[in-house]
This record gives structure tokens, C-alpha cells and sequence, in this order.
């Protein structure tokens, strides 16, 4: 099947073929596309892949197309076009240009592939393990990594965490649903009890490859969808019991924890005055008294913001976030601590002992 290599943009609306370039797709490889948010990635892999090729969903059930192998980049012409997801030279050039040391990667919530039937999901996630393993193995000085499992079956996930664990995996990610799903709804009891045993922290991050509905301009997406989607997440664990259950688990919440920390009062409100059976909410304790057990990084690219954060939560439990290499991160992590009024021992405490306090396997 001979597709031509493209360059699709909704944000801008333009469409581009470059039809001097084609790629001969194969069986058994990986193929993706890779650009920035709203690019139009989704629409394009939807427009180009043929629903009859062996191995790939239908067009109308496609939202991401992963089969278990690797594609080597010259394979298919892939050009580091400055998008530094690509280049781990331009991310330690990144890391240098901001003061910072050591990394702890994790990966692209929005290709998790939770809609994968659970056998391919799981060999998915072991290609993203293994490649994200070997660029820490290759430069551990400067990176740790963070490990991902297929949520869609949680015991394939949990069986994931133990061996990246053993690879030399420090935590893991999760995206912030599971197929569209809250967190909280889904039966993964058991892969929350392995986080726990295998003292593995995890960072809950959104994803929401799609902007859809009232989201779907204006970059709302990611200003307000992404936010939210934590939020979700965060919102129904709590309230289903997840820690009252596994009181040890370590949670980290992007985006300083969503709209979580603002909210407190009203999770409080509908905890004490609604009708618990009716709304499902088994949680022990009022909401903001489970705040306290999080830890929540710095993207959130407004000094007053951070501020009210470290007064909600406490300067412990704050930990530095880029979300490098995207246009929404935070360019200059530490400037903007600076900014917001935090002290040098602060900013030393978010930046260093409270990750190392956390990651109980980070070094260097």
C-alpha cells in the first residue's frame, strides 16, 4: 500500500501532500505520526490508512494505528523537522538551556492505545517501554523514566510494572481515562495494588488526542479540556474509595492538579450535603482531606497561580514539570519560581529533595 507522506493542519487549515514522497507500508511495523497538538495527526492517519490493509481497525473505529514493531526512521524518510520529540540531543540541549540536571521521562499519553483489544495493547506498551528504557540506559545521568501499561486489562498492566520495574522503570504514567472513561469507573484495582507494592509513583496525565465538541477551537483543548480530564480522573478516584483502598499509593497530578486545588470546597460540599448513595461517592474522609496525599508539578504558567498552589498543598508535595518538548509546557521551569516569589531553598526543595524524596529509585 503506497501512501504519500503528508503534512495536515487543522489548526491552520491547510492541507499538504507532498506527493514526491512515498511510503510502502508493511506488516508487523509501527507506524506514526508525530507533530504538535491539533496538528491534525488523528484526521490524517484516519484519511490515509487503507481499512482493508490485514492488521489495522476500520476507519470508523481508528483513533491511533499501532501494530508491534519498530519502523527504522530512514525507512520512510521521518526528518527532524525541530520538533524536539525527536531529538534527544536538542531535549539535554533543552534541559542545559533551563538548569536542569536529571529528567524523569515518561511518555505520550495521547498514544496509549487503551481502545487496543488487551493482547495488542499490551505488546504495544512493551515497544514503548523498551524504547524509553534504552534512551535512559544510554545516557543515565541525565534521565530516569517513568513505565506505561495497557489499563484496559489491568492485570496485563500490573504484569507490565513488575517488569519494567526490573528494567530499572522509577514510576509510571497513565493517561487521565481509559477509552473515555474516569479513572475511578474502571476495574483496575489491581494494577493500583502493584503501584503500591512495587512503591511505583504515578503521574496522571490527560489525553485528549481529539478536540471534539465545545473544545474543539481555540486551543480550549488544551487549556481547558486537558485540565479538566484531570480533574476526571482525580475526582472519581477519590470518591470510589481508591484511597481508602490503597492509602500507599503515590499519586502526581499534571498541570498543578488540574482544576483539583480550586475546587476543593465544592468535592467538600457534594461529599457532605448530597446523597451519597445516590451519586455513588464511598470515600472515607472529605475530599480536600485526600489533597494532602498528592503531589502536583509546576505547569501552570502563572505566578499566582503557583502561589495559591503551595498554599493549598504545601510546598512538600510540588514537584518541577515541563511537559517538554510541547508549545503549552512551561520554556523556563525554574524562571517562573522565581517569578512567583518562591525562595532559592523552595525552589531547591521542588526541584530536588522532594522528587528524590519521592522516586526512591532516582539517582544522580
Amino acid at each position: 500500500v503506497d501512501l504519500y507522506k503528508g503534512a495536515f493542519s487543522l489548526a491552520y487549515g491547510t492541507l499538504t501532500l507532498l506527493r514526491d514522497t512515498k511510503m510502502h507500508l508493511k506488516k508487523n511495523r509501527f507506524y506514526g505520526l508525530l507533530g504538535p497538538n491539533q496538528c491534525g495527526k488523528t484526521t490524517l492517519m484516519r484519511a490515509i490508512v487503507n481499512e482493508q490493509l490485514e492488521g489495522f481497525p476500520k476507519r470508523d473505529e481508528l483513533k491511533s494505528v499501532f501494530v508491534e514493531h519498530e519502523i527504522e526512521e530512514e525507512e520512510v524518510g521521518v526528518q527532524d523537522d525541530g520538533f524536539p520529540i525527536l531529538s534527544v540531543d536538542k531535549r539535554l540541549e533543552t534541559m542545559d538551556r533551563q538548569g536542569v540536571q536529571r529528567e524523569v521521562l515518561s511518555l505520550w499519553a495521547d498514544i496509549f492505545g487503551y481502545s487496543l483489544p488487551a493482547e495488542k495493547g499490551a505488546a504495544w506498551h512493551r515497544v514503548l517501554n523498551d524504547s524509553l528504557a534504552r534512551v535512559a540506559d544510554a545516557t543515565p545521568e541525565r534521565f530516569s523514566w517513568m513505565a506505561s501499561g495497557p489499563l484496559q486489562d489491568a492485570t496485563a498492566a500490573a504484569r507490565e510494572l513488575e517488569r519494567c520495574k526490573a528494567a530499572g522503570a522509577i514510576g509510571t504514567m497513565v493517561a487521565a481515562n481509559v477509552a473515555g472513561e474516569n479513572l475511578g469507573d474502571c476495574p483496575l484495582d489491581e494494577f493500583w495494588a502493584a503501584c503500591e507494592a512495587l512503591d511505583m509513583p504515578v503521574f496522571i496525565h490527560p489525553a485528549l488526542p481529539v478536540s471534539e465538541g465545545r473544545a474543539r477551537n481555540f486551543g480550549l483543548n488544551q487549556i481547558i479540556a486537558y485540565t479538566a480530564d484531570t480533574t476526571f480522573a482525580i475526582g472519581s478516584m477519590i470518591l470510589s474509595g481508591v484511597f481508602d483502598r490503597f492509602p500507599g499509593l503515590e499519586i502526581i497530578l499534571s498541570h498543578g492538579g488540574g482544576t483539583l486545588p480550586f475546587l476543593a470546597g465544592r468535592f467538600d460540599r457534594m461529599h457532605e450535603y448530597c446523597d451519597r448513595a445516590a451519586t455513588g461517592d464511598v470515600a472515607l474522609k472529605l475530599p480536600s482531606a485526600y489533597m494532602g496525599q498528592f503531589h502536583y508539578d509546576t505547569i501552570l504558567n502563572e505566578p499566582l497561580a503557583l502561589q495559591f498552589l503551595k498554599q493549598a498543598v504545601g510546598i512538600d508535595r510540588i514537584l518541577l514539570g515541563t511537559d517538554e518538548p510541547f508549545p503549552v509546557g512551561d520554556p523556563d521551569p525554574l524562571g517562573v519560581l522565581r517569578q512567583a516569589g518562591f525562595s532559592d531553598t523552595e525552589i531547591g526543595r521542588i526541584g530536588n529533595d522532594n522528587p528524590r524524596a519521592l522516586f526512591r529509585g532516582l539517582s544522580g
